[in-house]
């Protein structure tokens, strides 16, 4: 069963390491000369693996009227690290790609009016030992950002204890162009791996799902809701989402933030959807299920941007092209796609 209530620095869990992924991006940010005619520009940013230790950032500006997409100058990029989940923080001026191997966080500035990226000094940035003098999380493998565009939250497999998950936080610091931990509140533990995190548009609440725990073989599920500090961007505990019993796979909120969905099961998938409360953003009444044995659900939401992935006879949430060493939670490929609002 999901252990719902936070541990010590509350709690988070993730799916397995990603080594290869191809996760799009849809960054809606201002074009150079806005006018109230004038559409959002939109950019694709996609991280693609060279090596076994190495990726590249693929980016597209995105017609508004078409959608067709044109390569970015400059395009791809290079990341010296093998590349994972990514996010865009709510101001759209930074990327961010995970690194599971490593464990840490490559940060790229967004050129706003190309969509070019450049790397920033100091990238990648981590985060050591802090609670545990002994072992600091590793192998992060979600990441969302929230609308303020002040923080990130970054969910590892292994947390600061043995057994555990972890998310850390972090402060956006665009003015000396670094990742630095909440000095505050650097960490949050939870029960086990978290297989997604998600913000909702308001960018008052963080929602951790929690899925197989890594090292116990737990198949463990649920989803935490944590209300953010609008000032330091430390997380509290509120309560809980969704209906989730075991075999956490995924979980995503609608663009409006109206509703929360969850994907759980392993032969048998379901999806269930409840509303979310205005009042503290949990969500546990109105709560609705779809069954299927060949429907469901996995993967990694990225903050308050939206994303779904399909492939024949699936649903996913997040998951990885179709590479023999990472795929999604049955065995399949599977492809996402994620949509800055």
């Amino acid at each position: 069963m999901a252990q719902q209530a936070p541990l010590s620095f509350r709690s988070l869990s993730a799916a397995s390491p990603l080594r290869i992924l191809w996760h799009l991006l849809l960054q809606a940010i201002l074009a150079a000369s806005v006018t109230a005619q004038t559409p959002q520009q939109q950019y694709v940013f996609g991280s693609v693996p060279v090596t076994p230790t190495t990726s590249q950032v693929a980016a597209y500006a995105k017609n508004g009227q078409t959608g067709a997409l044109s390569a970015a100058p400059g395009s791809p990029f290079a990341d010296n690290l093998q590349g994972g989940a990514m996010a865009i923080d709510g101001l759209g001026r930074f990327l961010f790609v995970v690194n599971p191997a490593t464990s840490n966080i490559s940060m790229f500035q967004i050129n706003q009016s190309t969509g070019s990226l450049t790397q920033v000094p100091g990238s990648p940035f981590s985060t050591g030992p802090t609670e545990n003098p002994n072992m600091a999380p590793t192998s992060p493998v979600c990441v969302a950002a929230e609308k303020s565009g002040q923080f990130l939250y970054v969910g590892y497999r292994f947390g600061n204890f043995v057994n555990q998950g972890a998310v850390n936080e972090y402060s956006i610091n665009g003015t000396n162009l670094q990742l630095v931990p909440l000095p505050g509140q650097p960490t949050t533990d939870i029960a086990s791996a978290p297989i997604g995190i998600v913000t909702d548009p308001k960018g008052l609440h963080l929602y951790v799902g929690l899925g197989l725990n890594p090292s116990t073989g737990v198949q463990d599920a649920g989803t935490n809701v944590y209300s953010i500090d609008p000032v330091t961007g430390a997380l509290a505990y509120i309560g809980t989402a969704g209906n989730a019993i075991s075999a956490g796979q995924s979980i995503a909120i609608d663009p409006q933030g109206r509703f929360f969905f969850d994907g759980w099961g392993t032969t048998l998938g379901t999806i269930d959807s409840a509303l979310i409360s205005p009042a503290d953003g949990t969500a546990l009444t109105g709560i609705s299920s779809v069954t299927s044995g060949n429907l469901t659900s996995r993967g990694h939401a990225c903050g308050w941007q939206r994303q779904i992935s399909v492939r024949p006879g699936r649903l996913d949430s997040g998951g990885l092209l179709g590479q023999p060493d990472n795929r999604c939670s049955d065995g399949f490929p599977c492809t996402s796609w994620c949509s800055h609002l």
